[in-house]
């Protein structure tokens, strides 16, 4: 909230200049310059010629550092007697939404007033499994779950890569950037560089990768090069087979609502059953949950 929260300017009488942030500046709303003991709640009216709602620029940059100043001459007086309202610097026109909130905690604000940047809406416009998609958003938001990430949130274990048992393990050690790219310079190197196919191509390996470490991870046997190139080839072919939608002998067209993300209620006199499985091979155990609703979605029956 402190990120994107600023007072639109309407009323100088009543905005103070070091408590409120009324600078319209990204990085922050709020003075940096040092605080005179004089000028302790000095308000914003004070700045201004007493004639007009002009900015007294001599004494602006008198008192102010340079980006202090630079900020405050750039922010709009209205010249109606109105009370001040605020505003939000994340959204284009200025207005809270919970949506940019949660775009900026994953970093996709990548300019003022531009929530979806150019590496997200090229991200968008893959043509690849929503897993796969799900998985590049979290590394180039830093959400990866590597022995490097899990230590910024106090989760210490062994950093050492599992792949190879030499260097720590990081998102960007995972593909290789040898040159000190992050996860998300990597992918916006290859996004800008390769189109259509190739990078979707390069996209599907690099989830192949993040597998074969999980694999790894957890004791399974990972797979060599080849057969990752193996199976990403037939990912691919799988992804396209299924995507097709003109109608190909001895199969079925594919309808227009299959496959949408989201639940829909049973038909009329019919019921719906969601089963969900965890298995738990230290112990040797499974444990099954399910939900029983009925055609208007009201639970019958959990277990």
């Amino acid at each position: 909230m402190v990120k994107g929260g600023r007072v639109s300017i309407d009323n100088c009488l009543s905005t103070t200049i070091w408590i409120s942030p009324w600078l319209q500046a990204k990085e922050s709303g709020f003075v940096t310059t040092e605080m005179n003991v004089s000028l302790k709640g000095s308000k914003i009216c004070q700045l201004l010629y007493k004639s007009s709602k002009q900015w007294n620029e001599s004494i602006v940059r008198d008192i102010f550092n340079l980006i202090d100043a630079n900020n405050m001459l750039a922010v709009p007086i209205n010249l109606r007697d109105t009370s001040n309202s605020w505003s939000w610097i994340l959204e284009k026109k200025r207005k809270f939404t919970v949506r940019s909130v949660y775009c900026s905690i994953r970093g996709e604000v990548v300019g003022e007033n531009e929530i979806y940047g150019v590496f997200w809406n090229k991200l968008r416009n893959l043509h690849i499994p929503l897993d796969i998609c799900s998985f590049l958003r979290e590394g180039g938001s830093g959400f990866l779950p590597t022995a490097y990430s899990l230590a910024g949130k106090r989760v210490f274990i062994n950093e050492r890569c599992q792949v190879c048992n030499r260097m720590s393990e990081s998102a960007g050690h995972l593909v290789r950037t040898n040159d000190g790219l992050n996860f998300r310079d990597w992918c916006r190197s290859w996004l800008y560089e390769l189109k259509g196919e190739e990078a979707e191509l390069v996209a599907i390996i690099s989830w192949r990768h993040w597998i074969n470490r999980n694999n790894i991870v957890w004791g399974k046997q990972g797979d060599n090069t080849v057969n990752t190139i193996n199976t990403v080839s037939q990912h691919i072919l799988a992804w396209k087979s299924a995507r097709l939608r003109s109608s190909i002998h001895g199969e079925l067209r594919v309808g227009k609502d299959e496959g949408n993300n989201f639940w829909r209620c049973p038909t009329a006199s019919f019921v719906k059953t969601k089963v969900d499985v965890a298995r738990f091979e230290a112990e040797g155990k499974i444990r099954v949950g399910c939900v029983l609703r009925d055609e208007h979605g009201v639970i019958i029956q959990a277990m």
